[in-house]
């Protein structure tokens, strides 16, 4: 449960901050404000597109759920660190679609994940527990992107926070995957 919630929270901050901040940023890097606003239609484009047909990915057994969770948040922690890199509008555009997709990609498996976890009688309690978990840390949103562009002048160093965070959480999900296919291979061993 508790690697589910810090996962939304995850998934929650990094759109909800990259959606605060891009224009702004964008524009910080010579993008022209009505391009820099665009940047925000592609990271939202690529999350619906992601969460209406990402699953074929983890139902045609290309990647097992575990396996799915840990890639989509190691690309996106790859692509939060170099954001701050890019110096063509392509480029920018290029990271919105590829974060968009893993937020979309990953968001849609927290539901899969709590489905398996509970009992239906218990999923809405905890989709709401978690969505509770995973809703404080946007409180400190504000004061934390405060401090970055007003302290420290840029977003740089919030992006490779994020992007941090984002590996951080990748790597337990990656013990997670690991443990299971552990798990099945001594049972069929047995």
């Amino acid at each position: 449960f508790y690697l589910i919630a810090f996962s939304v929270m995850q998934i929650w901050f990094n759109v909800t901050a990259y959606l605060t901040i891009i224009v702004d940023f964008a524009t910080d890097r010579n993008i022209s404000r009505w391009n820099a606003v665009f940047l925000a239609t592609f990271i939202t484009a690529a999350d619906l597109v992601a969460r209406l047909g990402s699953g074929f990915i983890t139902d045609r057994g290309l990647l097992g759920k575990n396996a799915m969770m840990a890639t989509h948040l190691l690309l996106w922690a790859a692509t939060l660190y170099l954001t701050p890199l890019c110096s063509s509008y392509a480029c920018y555009v290029l990271t919105a679609i590829v974060m968009g997709w893993c937020g979309g990609a990953t968001f849609i498996l927290t539901a899969v994940f709590f489905m398996e976890l509970v009992d239906p009688d218990a999923f809405s309690m905890c989709i709401g527990v978690a969505s509770f978990v995973g809703g404080l840390p946007l409180l400190a949103r504000p004061p934390l992107i405060g401090y970055y562009r007003d302290t420290l002048g840029d977003y740089d160093g919030l992006f490779h926070l994020q992007g941090t965070v984002s590996t951080c959480i990748a790597v337990f999900w990656i013990f997670v995957h690991f443990k299971e296919k552990c798990s099945v291979t001594s049972l069929r061993s047995s």
